[in-house]
């Protein structure tokens, strides 16, 4: 999309000259590992936190569902530069903006911690200390624990 507007010198000359506009479409951000269970609104709700959501798209990936969230304001994704998840009540779900090169989104992959032995009903909120004093940047708690 393209806006041309017709703008007047100032002076006498009358001179009209135009200047082109080509606005910079806003790059969702991709949160992955929310429970199916989770409510559109709740995702909503929490995420807005960090600023006013434009859109936001979600799509079923199993026991799990995948969201796509723009905020109106860019600056709003700052805080995933550095933060790999976020919270949507006591889950902790993981954010890759869209925005990250192809390089940046190898790093997130690359080191993972692997803990067993939890309660079944630990959620990634039980363990935001642990996270903390590890420096983790992200958790994930299978849906579903296999018992051996």
């Amino acid at each position: 999309m393209e806006l041309i507007i017709q703008e007047q010198k100032e002076g006498d000359s009358g001179e009209v000259f135009n200047v082109k506009l080509q606005p910079t479409p806003l790059k969702p951000e991709k949160v992955i590992d929310i429970p199916a269970f989770r409510q559109v609104r709740e995702i909503r709700e929490s995420f807005e936190d960090l600023g006013e959501i434009e859109k936001i798209y979600t799509r079923g990936a199993g026991l799990y569902q995948v969201a796509f969230i723009t905020y109106k304001d860019a600056a709003s994704i700052d805080y995933f530069k550095e933060q790999w998840s976020y919270h949507i009540n006591k889950d902790i779900v993981r954010v890759l903006p869209l925005l990250l090169s192809k390089e940046e989104r190898e790093n997130r992959k690359q080191f993972s911690l692997r803990l067993s032995g939890l309660h079944y009903q630990t959620s990634g909120y039980d363990l935001k200390e642990v996270m903390t004093q590890c420096k983790g940047k992200t958790c994930f708690i299978p849906a579903v624990m296999i018992r051996w």
